[in-house]
């Protein structure tokens, strides 16, 4: 009983977490404040949709505070503007909208810009799907 209690308990947390990080989103190429990313995904996956804009979690385990997030649609050759104004600290996860719906686009490039050092971290040609969690560590160094 005492560990369904705790199990609920961090449940709960990581929903309000959640929810707290749900209003950051990746608005479309034209918009001044969309941004691009890096790499092949690590992580978790809900189910996909088809119709609707994806919310996907970036997590930075560099081992670096990183200042730039970036997310593009594979095929597009521009990185875009920065999504995230503060630093993100390693350990740390934010959670980002994908500009356009799985049925459009489903593979993303993803990068993450360090805050000292100027090191940039990529992951490539991603298989986004609906709650996917994206893992950027130090083999994702450029």
């Amino acid at each position: 009983m005492k560990n369904f209690l705790k199990l609920i308990g961090i449940i709960a947390i990581v929903a309000v977490i959640g929810f707290s990080m749900a209003g950051c989103g990746f608005l479309s190429d034209g918009d001044d404040s969309g941004g691009t990313g890096g790499g092949t995904g690590s992580g978790t996956g809900g189910g996909s949709s088809t119709s609707t804009k994806p919310e996907i979690t970036i997590k930075n385990n560099t081992g670096y505070s990183v200042y730039g997030i970036y997310i593009k649609p594979s095929t597009s050759t521009s990185w875009g503007s920065n999504l995230y104004s503060t630093s993100l600290s390693d350990g740390v996860s934010r959670t980002f909208t994908l500009s356009q719906p799985l049925s459009t686009t489903n593979v993303y490039d993803f990068k993450l810009q360090s805050l000292s050092g100027g090191y940039s971290f990529i992951k490539y040609n991603v298989s986004v799907s609906e709650g996917m969690i994206v893992i950027l560590t130090s083999s994702d160094l450029q």
